[in-house]
């Protein structure tokens, strides 16, 4: 009888370990994800950031200074169609031969 206790208690304990560890993981995870711009080694590095974002406005405005659908003959822009929402109906999932 003693035998079956101590199997129980060693189970518990292995319980109360995973969930302590799952408890730390997840406390650990949700600190990242609240601040990322910390100074640890894992951390998103701000100037990372600054230096993407700063890359990422430098080319739409290369864009918006030189679109793509002029030319040299015509340098304004084409003022395109309006686009229109087209529905497509899939007719393999109507059954039309079924009465």
């Amino acid at each position: 009888r003693l035998h079956i206790w101590i199997w129980c208690m060693l189970g518990f304990s292995e319980l109360l370990t995973i969930a302590f560890l799952s408890v730390l993981g997840i406390l650990e995870i949700k600190e990242h994800i609240s601040n990322p711009f910390r100074d640890d080694i894992t951390d998103y590095s701000f100037k990372m950031f600054h230096a993407r974002l700063q890359n990422e406005c430098m080319a739409f405005f290369k864009c918006a200074m030189d679109p793509p659908y002029t030319n040299d003959e015509d340098p304004d822009p084409a003022v395109l169609p309006p686009q229109f929402i087209e529905r497509q109906v899939n007719t393999a999932m109507y059954d039309f031969d079924v009465r």
